[in-house]
């Protein structure tokens, strides 16, 4: 009887060890749970990517395959936790104000609902920047000007220009307030891709000029286009209010190749442009509203309406029709008005009534959001 009981519980052991084997083999076999939860990558930025310090930098995640069995997404710069996220998109933005020079870790963690982990690393360079030449700007500039490429023509207060303001790619512009172009001024602003020109904060660590406070939107009001003829090409545009806003009808204005970002509203432009006006091949991303126009302005469908790798996007990820001729809750329109972007939809609040025997054209593609009221 005794030689029985320890072959029955010989068996079991045996039994036991088989069973664990079997299972250890299909973990192997299929990866396991802790080889399959995530694929994570830092898609921004890229590996020894070199930044100034006081930088403010975008760090971006990108998870495939199971994202649903996602708990949380962890960043760490030198191994300090510094955000958490739990819902995409993965992104977050980074002041290396009080950091160091030298190379820096960035890390993003993946931890599934199970607790397994995945992580992802990169290097970056963080350098002085050198100082650049500050040149102050007054109240008023009555006499043609070149603000000159490689310095930082900072604002004091709102500014009126009623001469030519010509800028070279390379200036830094700091506002503070608002810029204003009278009759008879105008900007011409020609950057290159590899030498855009900034319009920024006054809070923005850049060029040797530092400031203590973080830099976010609405720290400036607005560039208020008042005279016709006003370039702006591989500009950007971050931080702003309003940012670009006309204050008169029939006035030409060129938007090309530009970048709005970090702002409330990419565009504000409510009144109806002369012919000749243009929005192309501009980016907008990180604003509220990327653009606020009257259904006058034709912005084509050439513009962009996330970063480079898509990864970041608006509040409100649409084109807000303004209100033209508002008469108790309705947007008249008088002339032809044609909507062509397709990438993101046109939104409005209010009736749509259209008078003159004008005609409204949806080009195919085109999605307009109607609020509380419809077209009449």
């Amino acid at each position: 009887m005794k030689n029985l009981k320890k072959l029955t519980q010989l068996l079991t052991i045996i039994i036991m060890a088989s069973a664990l084997f079997a299972c250890e083999k299909e973990s192997d076999e299929t990866g396991g749970p802790d080889d399959n939860v995530f694929n994570v990558t830092l898609s921004t930025p890229e590996n020894d990517t070199e930044f100034n310090l006081g930088d403010n930098i975008s760090i971006s995640a990108t998870i495939l395959d199971t994202e649903d069995m996602m708990e949380t997404v962890n960043f760490y710069f030198d191994n300090e936790l510094i955000e958490t996220i739990t819902e995409a998109p993965y992104s977050i933005n980074l002041n290396t104000e009080d950091y160091s020079e030298g190379s820096h870790t960035v890390k993003v963690e993946v931890v599934s609902i199970d607790g397994f982990k995945k992580e992802n690393t990169i290097n970056i360079n963080l350098i002085k920047s050198e100082a650049l030449e500050i040149v102050s700007v007054g109240a008023t500039i009555s006499n043609d000007q070149i603000w000159e490429g490689n310095k930082i023509y900072k604002l004091r207060e709102n500014t009126k220009i009623s001469a030519t303001v010509t800028i070279e790619p390379g200036c830094i512009v700091k506002m503070n307030g608002y810029l204003k172009t009278l009759t008879g001024g105008k900007i011409i602003a020609n950057g290159t891709a590899d030498n855009p020109i900034l319009f920024t904060s006054q809070y923005t660590n850049i060029g040797g000029d530092n400031s203590n406070p973080i830099p976010e939107y609405r720290d400036w009001d607005y560039i208020s286009l008042a005279s016709t003829g006003n370039v702006f090409n591989y500009c950007i545009f971050e931080y702003g209010d309003e940012t670009i806003r006309d204050y008169y009808s029939d006035l030409s204005y060129t938007f090309t190749n530009c970048t709005f970002r970090n702002g409330y509203n990419g565009l504000f432009l409510s009144r109806v442009p002369a012919t000749d006006s243009k929005i192309e091949n501009c980016r907008f991303y990180s604003n509220h509203i990327p653009i606020s126009i009257s259904a006058y302005v034709n912005i084509g469908n050439t513009n962009h309406f996330t970063n480079e790798d898509g990864t970041l996007q608006n509040d409100l990820q649409h084109i807000s029709l303004m209100v033209i001729g508002l008469t108790s809750g309705v947007v008249e329109v008088k002339q032809d008005v044609t909507l062509t972007e397709t990438s993101v939809a046109y939104s409005t609040y209010f009736f749509i009534r259209i008078k003159n025997n004008s005609t409204f054209t949806l080009k195919e593609g085109v999605v307009l959001k109607m609020g509380r009221m419809g077209a009449t």
